[in-house]
């Protein structure tokens, strides 16, 4: 399938019946430099690092202004600690504490796309972990608003 960041290779997943209900997308390697992203951290300022471990977040802050993950950021009111990636287009992630329903997404969404760290705008997503291999996220999506889920 062509799309705006390039060829990705689509896997058709069919129910017991042979219909058609899921697709596998080979989107290659995330990327994580702040360049890639893009993200703009301010000269002088730090990037941080996120370990999980299960359902716990411990932040370690690193020298690096190279990789952005963890990094403090408040809009609205709300403090959300953001990691950026790029798959061919910007994001930011949020994980959070609070359940991901009770984030308010249609209020922060916007501001987080719009905020001054991101020259291209951003993909928000704010999400919880509930296991080593279980996320519950919501996705605010650069020029979409509120969806169910970025094409990401």
């Amino acid at each position: 399938m062509e799309t705006g960041a390039g060829i990705v290779d689509v896997l058709p997943l069919s129910d017991g019946d042979g219909r058609i209900t899921r697709a596998r997308v080979a989107m290659g390697e995330p990327r994580f430099r702040a360049a890639e992203v893009p993200v703009r951290i301010p000269e002088g300022e730090k990037g941080f690092r996120i370990d999980i471990t299960q359902s716990q977040l411990d932040i370690i802050n690193i020298t690096s202004r190279d990789i952005v993950a963890g990094y403090p950021v408040i809009v609205g009111g709300y403090s959300f600690r953001i990691t950026c990636v790029s798959m061919g287009n910007p994001h930011a992630v949020a994980f959070v504490d609070a359940p991901v329903d009770e984030v308010p997404l249609e209020l922060v969404g916007p501001l987080v796309e719009n905020h001054s760290l991101f020259p291209d705008r951003v993909n928000f997503h704010i999400v919880n972990v509930l296991g080593r291999n279980s996320l519950r996220a919501r996705t605010w999506e650069r020029g979409a608003g509120l969806t169910l889920a970025c094409g990401t």
